[in-house]
């Protein structure tokens, strides 16, 4: 479990990022980060490892205290796989760069390769296995990205928006991956998004919001309910016109059985 307890961080010229955060991730869980711009989404990822230390209140990483734990140490815990793929690529071969992290843990022959063919069986990478990571396409080098992150098998993976540059297709093939991959190691997912399709694939949801004094966790639950319940679609801040419908329908008195994830679903509930 990572644990915030009443945790602010403040910039040096004494700005908040994020102020008075208590909430719990659990391992085996997926959960979606989602805010608007200025709640402390980054900021928050960067505390889980270890990148920033609190200026007030606590952090445990399966119970070592960030503050005290060697950053090396919470960094094997913690990975993290970024919105823009070529701050992580390294190598000029896609199983070099997802064997690169593996490789510098010191893991034997064997359980690289058995890291590696997980990762691209999951994320289905076999047909690039042996391509120059110059001549990808932006959503393949984000697949290969989180497939790298995925191989050093952390007890929690936090990705940053990583579904940017992907088309609808690559990611939920991303999406479908990692849950697998979660469930078959008992590890935390964090997700910062903006996207619909993610939040509801998640199974809590940590809602942050915007205020002059730095941003806070307003709400925490289950999709459904952090969707349901709250006052203003930007709120939520998802680039969706299907919630923004949702949300409207919802506040003139539809409400809906669940959280519909596509037209068709939203069409059918109407119907009915």
């Amino acid at each position: 479990m990572i644990d915030f307890a009443d945790v602010t961080y403040r910039y040096p010229d004494g700005t908040n990022a994020l102020t008075g955060a208590s909430v719990s991730f659990q391992s085996g869980e997926i959960t979606a980060i989602v805010g608007p711009n200025g709640s402390g989404k980054s900021t928050m990822a960067r505390l889980m490892m270890g990148l920033l230390l609190p200026t007030d209140g606590r952090i445990l990483v399966d119970e070592q205290d960030t503050r005290t734990t060697p950053a090396s140490v919470i960094r094997r815990l913690v990975g993290l796989a970024w919105q823009n793929p070529d701050n992580q690529l390294v190598c000029g071969v896609v199983e070099d760069d997802i064997a690169f992290g593996p490789e510098n843990l010191g893991l034997t022959t064997t359980e690289i390769a058995e890291r590696i063919d997980e990762a691209e069986d999951l994320l289905q990478l076999g047909d690039i296995r042996t391509t120059s990571i110059h001549s990808l396409s932006s959503a393949q080098k984000q697949l290969v990205a989180v497939a790298g992150a995925m191989a050093l098998r952390p007890s929690y993976l936090i990705l940053d928006e990583v579904t940017a540059r992907l088309d609808p297709s690559s990611s939920h093939r991303l999406l479908d991956g990692i849950r697998v991959w979660a469930r078959d190691h008992r590890s935390g997912v964090i997700m910062i998004t903006h996207h619909l399709s993610e939040v509801l694939r998640a199974d809590r949801v940590c809602r942050l919001e915007a205020l002059p004094s730095g941003g806070r966790v307003a709400a925490f639950g289950s999709p459904d309910e952090i969707l349901r319940d709250a006052k203003h679609d930007d709120d939520v801040a998802l680039e969706s016109p299907l919630y923004d419908t949702i949300f409207r329908l919802e506040q003139n008195g539809v409400h809906l059985a669940g959280v519909p994830e596509t037209v068709d679903e939203l069409v059918e509930q109407l119907c009915r």
